[in-house]
């Protein structure tokens, strides 16, 4: 679905939220996640307060069916496809995490384009570029990921296109078909504390 773009990378945000919360259940954070979409470029970036990627895990999962959330209970995702499925929905993405580990930052370049040209073969797979990490210890409070994807795929039908909704719309979805709209409370399984 034309939203599955969001609610992936709001189910990832909320996921890492979770996973702080679980690690530092001792300390205390005012986590947020912060999303700005921008239709003249076609462009999502979304921030949030969480646990970050290990800076040595970092570029394996951003590949297909890989992740590091197996085993906890408390996390939505599991399967290892949100980034990969956002990569190859638009033609620059980028990212930069801060976990307790350290570090990561990397761009790849021209996914949509490769996914959707007949003529490029597996010998030209978008690459990770300008890669950098570093494995100096960061406390818990500065921790956090900010993904932004550029020139995202254009959907046939503008009804459901998320570029063509109004701020209002957009919103309510945001509540109602994402991670973001926590029902946890509701039935009694916790709160998750995000502005």
């Amino acid at each position: 679905h034309p939203w599955d773009i969001i609610a992936e990378l709001s189910q990832n945000s909320v996921d890492a939220i979770k996973r702080w919360n679980d690690t530092y259940p001792d300390l205390t954070k005012n986590h947020k996640i912060n999303i700005t979409i921008n239709q003249k470029n076609r462009s999502i970036k979304i921030a949030d307060t969480g646990i970050g990627i290990h800076p040595d895990k970092a570029a394996t999962l951003l590949g297909p069916d890989e992740t590091d959330k197996e085993g906890s209970e408390s996390q939505i995702g599991e399967k290892g496809v949100g980034l990969t499925f956002a990569i190859f929905c638009s033609n620059n993405f980028e990212i930069q995490s801060r976990s307790p580990q350290g570090s990561y930052k990397g761009k790849i370049k021209s996914a949509k384009l490769w996914k959707n040209d007949e003529n490029y073969t597996d010998d030209h797979v978008p690459q990770i570029e300008d890669e950098h990490k570093n494995n100096q210890s960061i406390s818990p409070s500065d921790t956090g990921t900010e993904i932004l994807l550029e020139d995202i795929e254009i959907h046939d039908d503008k009804i459901y296109d998320l570029f063509y909704l109004t701020p209002e719309r957009l919103i309510y979805i945001l509540r109602t078909k994402t991670a973001i709209g926590y029902t946890g409370k509701r039935f009694k399984k916790g709160d998750l504390e995000v502005e």
